[in-house]
């Protein structure tokens, strides 16, 4: 009884520490990012890496609708060809992992040791990028990545749109 809920314990913390998105950014510390007050999206057809979610038109209709809406938050207006203070891109992918977790470790009667358990759990990390580029001199100017499990194709929109809400809340960046 005792191994199991030490099991279940730590299924559920290594499930609450899944669930949970981490971000990170970068930006140029010499941009002034209070002048950017338009955007626009710009086209990827160029691209050389294209992960099977990047060529998804669904995937990337989700992505656009939530930088759009939060954006749109963040009171920014988007504009069309040409007027944009700011081009936005992104890039979506996942990677396979594994966690392995240990239950440690113990000796037994006459030094004998044995191991307490071990749990291996696979799973799919997705990551969503996006880019911020001052349109005049086509320079990246803030970049911020979110990491998370990737849930599978039921739940992309809620995980891109938590994902997208999560990250642009660090822009703009405090220098």
């Amino acid at each position: 009884m005792k191994k199991l809920s030490i099991f279940v314990i730590a299924f559920l913390i290594f499930l609450s520490s899944c669930s949970t998105i981490r971000v990170e950014t970068d930006f140029d510390r010499n941009a002034d990012f209070s002048i950017y007050k338009t955007y626009r999206w710009i086209s990827d057809k160029n691209r050389t890496r294209k992960t099977k979610l990047m060529k998804d038109q669904l995937i990337r209709k989700h992505v656009h609708s939530a930088v759009d809406r939060k954006m749109s938050e963040m009171g920014f207006e988007k504009a069309g060809r040409s007027g944009a203070d700011i081009l936005v891109t992104f890039y979506i992918g996942t990677k396979k992992k594994v966690d392995v977790t240990h239950y440690g470790y113990g000796y037994g009667r006459w030094g004998h040791f044995h191991g307490r358990g071990v749990s291996v759990h696979r799973y799919k990390e997705g990551t969503l990028i996006i880019d911020f580029i001052d349109a005049k001199n086509k320079q990246l100017v803030w970049r911020g990545w979110a990491s998370s499990v990737f849930h599978g194709r039921e739940n992309a929109a809620e995980d891109i749109a938590r994902s997208v809400k999560r990250l642009l809340r660090e822009y703009p960046p405090q220098k």
